[in-house]
């Protein structure tokens, strides 16, 4: 019951600050140093259930860095991240041995690259994003922005990649 309580107002705090970020672009974040790796855990566990249901694997490398950013923004690009990678695998054939999906987290000078693998067909890594469905791209793009950082896809080999690049910083 805790969980779903903290989940909850999670989920509250983090809607307000993702219409401020739609509607006005602008708003005052709770910007701090952060553990990276604990970001990317954060999401995982966040998006375990849905991995679980499907029998799809997921791999990790994370190194240890940190982040200067909003905590609630960053945990859920990353858990937006996985929610796309999962929604992929799911729209796999059910025999499709390929169900996994990767996190790699690096820190390389001022930068965490965060980098999000998994196997899908052209045509669902192509789909135009629906209202509703997920944040889209496009808001990811914008928080990442918002936490001085870059968000980019590709598509290559039946292989989508979705990253996430973050300026390392320190609290100000």
């Amino acid at each position: 019951v805790n969980y779903i309580f903290w989940q909850g107002k999670r989920l509250e705090s983090l809607s307000f600050k993702l219409l401020e970020l739609i509607v006005a672009e602008k708003q005052e974040y709770d910007f701090r140093t952060l553990k990276a790796e604990e970001l990317v855990q954060d999401a995982v566990e966040l998006t375990r259930t849905g991995r679980e249901e499907k029998n799809i694997r997921l791999t990790m490398n994370l190194k240890e860095g940190t982040v200067t950013g909003d905590r609630d923004l960053l945990v859920s690009v990353f858990t937006n991240l996985l929610d796309n990678a999962i929604d992929a695998c799911r729209a796999l054939p059910s025999a499709a041995k390929e169900r996994t999906i990767s996190v790699m987290a690096d820190v390389r000078g001022d930068y965490l690259f965060v980098r999000v693998t998994n196997p899908a067909r052209r045509e669902y890594a192509e789909r135009p994003d629906k209202m509703g469905h997920g944040m889209g791209r496009e808001i990811v793009g914008r928080i990442a922005r918002a936490c001085q950082g870059e968000y980019w896809t590709a598509m290559e080999d039946g292989v989508y990649t979705a990253a996430v690049v973050l300026q390392i910083g320190t609290e100000e």
